[in-house]
């Protein structure tokens, strides 16, 4: 007898509003570019525009000492899907928190991961399962990541309500310049990147 797990109920409230949550991220509307926060809580992920490959520093700032929070990364992909992450923390005594020195106590991974948020990016609850993050433009346009940092633990299933802190952050899959150039032979199919100059 094979047993089939039914989403909570709650779930059918993020299919009505899908679309108007993609629309809100996607392209350069959405969060905006710059850390946006309500009241004195700031959320910072530095450099806001970087290399897939390159690390990121995530702080949040201005939580109350040892509250417990959580963070949580969207991405709305070219063909929009929406794919989530999220890793539970509790800021220290100052009400900082830095995610490259603190660990993660659940969600989607645990312990200390400095990039935990963007390499467990998975498909959305309402979306089909294993889907592939995947960029369709790989040179001249990147990808917006949406960080949010909300109070309490929450995981991916639940609705988490009104972010205490948020920033849009870029991450491109080439350097200005890259040249692009497809290869179709016989069965083989690939890709050719030429950097810049001679």
């Amino acid at each position: 007898m094979m047993l089939r797990l039914q989403p909570p109920p709650l779930l059918w409230l993020f299919g009505a509003g899908r679309a108007a949550l993609r629309a809100a991220t996607r392209g350069r509307g959405g969060l905006g570019v710059r850390s946006v926060s309500d009241g004195p809580v700031k959320l910072t992920a530095t450099p806001s525009k970087s290399l897939a490959d390159e690390p990121l520093d995530i702080q949040a700032e201005g939580l109350g000492a040892e509250q417990a929070v959580t963070l949580r990364a969207q991405v709305v992909t070219d063909q929009g899907q929406l794919f989530a992450s999220c890793g539970q923390y509790r800021a220290d005594g100052a009400g900082r928190l830095v995610v490259s020195q603190s660990p993660s106590l659940g969600g989607d991974y645990e312990g200390v991961a400095p990039m935990g948020l963007l390499w467990t990016l998975s498909p959305a609850p309402m979306e089909q399962p294993y889907l592939k993050l995947s960029q369709a433009h790989l040179t001249g346009s990147p990808m917006y990541i949406d960080l949010c940092v909300h109070s309490g633990h929450s995981g991916k299933t639940t609705i988490p309500g009104q972010p205490l802190a948020k920033q849009r952050i870029e991450r491109w899959y080439s350097k200005p310049g890259l040249r692009r150039i497809r290869l179709r032979e016989g069965n083989i199919r690939g890709s050719i990147f030429i950097p810049p100059g001679e």
